[in-house]
């Protein structure tokens, strides 16, 4: 297996998220989270291998539905960073190395009760909606 280097900083369109090691996730049974506003990226420690990078890869998903106005639902979400995953390491050999990303113990910024779990999707009802709000924020007051 090649180890890559996770990057400390992931620049995507005008934006540079920084990425964390943090335990929050673990004790809300959670693998990893992102945090638009703040450009950050968590992804829980002491997971298998495999686990920390589809988690990586489903926050990279999310980040790349953001920056770029696509809408997906939570389980296109997950099937896209399984995919993304399964390329990266069993197609090209690739294992992601985590020693330069910081780890914390900070809970996350926002509540926790506001990001979907994987036993709780969001409907693509859901999604659309909050789509719409967030690009309605975004425009307010620019015509």
């Amino acid at each position: 297996m090649l180890k890559v280097k996770v990057p400390e900083e992931l620049p995507m369109g005008a934006h540079r998220y920084k990425t964390y090691l943090s335990e929050w996730a673990e004790k809300h049974d959670r693998s990893g989270a992102v945090v638009h506003d703040k450009l950050q990226i968590f992804i829980a420690p002491g997971a298998e291998p495999s686990v920390l990078m589809e988690s990586y890869s489903h926050e990279l998903v999310h980040i790349i539905g953001r920056v770029f106005c696509v809408h997906l639902d939570e389980r296109e979400v997950d099937s896209l960073a399984e995919g993304l995953t399964q390329f990266l390491r069993d197609g090209l050999g690739i294992e992601f190395d985590w020693s330069n990303i910081e780890t914390i113990k900070a809970n996350l910024p926002i509540a926790v009760d506001k990001l979907p779990t994987r036993r709780s999707p969001i409907s693509s009802a859901e999604a659309k909606q909050a789509a719409r709000a967030a690009i309605a924020k975004r425009t307010a007051g620019t015509t």
